[in-house]
C-alpha cells in the first residue's frame, strides 16, 4: 500500500486529562521508507560485507532467498534487487515459512536425525582472541567460526622477571586491542626468569550458545584455570 491509516483506541493515559488518548494518523510509504532507511542500509551492508569475506561477487549468486517478514518490505526487495539483480530474487516460498522450515532442519539436526543430509550450522559473527605484549589482537577464532570450535594458542612472558602473565580475552575485527570489546582479563602467576620462560597454552571454545569459554594450562607446573566471559 502507499499509504495507510493508523487507529490506536485508548493508546495511553492523558496524565493531564481525564481519560486516554487515542491515536489516529495516515503514514505514507515515503514517510515510512525515510523512517526505516537507516535499516536498510545497515541489512545491505551486512550483506556487501558477507559477501566480501567469503571473497564471492554479486554476480556470482544465482539465487537469492527472501527470509522473514523484513523482506516484505519493498524499499528491502528494491535493495536486494539492485545489488544482486531482480532476476535472482527467489520468493516463491513465504518468507515466514522458510524461517519456519530452516527451525525444523535445525530442530531435526538437534534431535539426532539427518534431514536429506542437510545441516544448519551457527556460526560466530566476531573474530575471538588475545590481545598481545605490543597491543596487537591476535586472533584465534576468526569470524565465521562454527559453534563448538576449538582453537588452541602459546603465550608466554614478553619480559624478564615477569611473576605475571596479564592474559586479556578480545571480541572483535579490529587488529588493535583497544578497540575491541574485552570479554575477560586473568592475571596467571609464573615464576620469575628470562623471557618466554614461562608459556600457557590458552584453548578457546565456543559453547552451544556461541559463548566463549577459554581455558589455560601451564605448561611448566601443569596448572590449568578457566576464564568465563565477564571475569575482569
Amino acid at each position: 500500500a502507499e499509504d495507510t491509516q493508523i487507529d490506536i483506541w485508548n493508546a495511553s493515559l492523558d496524565p493531564e486529562g481525564s481519560g486516554m488518548l487515542d491515536v489516529k494518523l495516515s503514514l505514507t510509504r515515503d514517510k515510512f521508507n525515510e523512517m526505516t532507511k537507516h535499516l536498510v542500509d545497515n541489512a545491505m551492508d551486512i550483506t556487501r560485507r558477507t559477501l566480501a569475506a567469503a571473497e564471492v561477487l554479486p554476480e556470482q549468486i544465482t539465487d537469492v532467498l527472501l527470509v522473514g517478514g523484513m523482506t516484505r518490505v519493498p524499499a528491502v526487495r528494491k535493495a536486494v534487487a539492485d545489488y544482486f539483480g531482480a532476476a535472482r530474487l527467489r520468493d516463491s516460498v513465504p518468507v515466514d515459512l522458510v524461517v519456519a522450515i530452516g527451525a525444523a532442519i535445525k530442530g531435526a539436526e538437534l534431535d539426532g536425525r539427518l534431514v536429506n543430509q542437510m545441516a544448519i550450522e551457527d556460526m560466530t559473527t566476531h573474530a575471538f582472541g588475545f590481545e598481545d605484549e605490543s597491543g596487537r589482537f591476535q586472533q584465534v577464532l576468526p569470524k565465521g567460526t562454527a559453534y563448538g570450535t576449538v582453537g588452541t594458542v602459546v603465550v608466554s612472558n614478553a619480559q624478564a622477571g615477569q611473576e605475571r602473565i596479564p592474559i586479556a580475552i578480545l571480541q572483535g575485527e579490529s587488529p588493535v586491542a583497544k578497540e575491541n570489546t574485552v570479554l575477560a582479563r586473568y592475571d596467571h602467576k609464573i615464576a620469575p626468569g628470562d623471557v618466554a620462560s614461562a608459556e600457557v597454552e590458552l584453548e578457546f571454545m565456543l559453547d552451544d550458545e556461541g559463548l566463549l569459554v577459554a581455558a589455560g594450562r601451564d605448561v611448566t607446573t601443569g596448572e590449568t584455570f578457566t576464564i568465563l566471559e565477564g571475569d575482569k
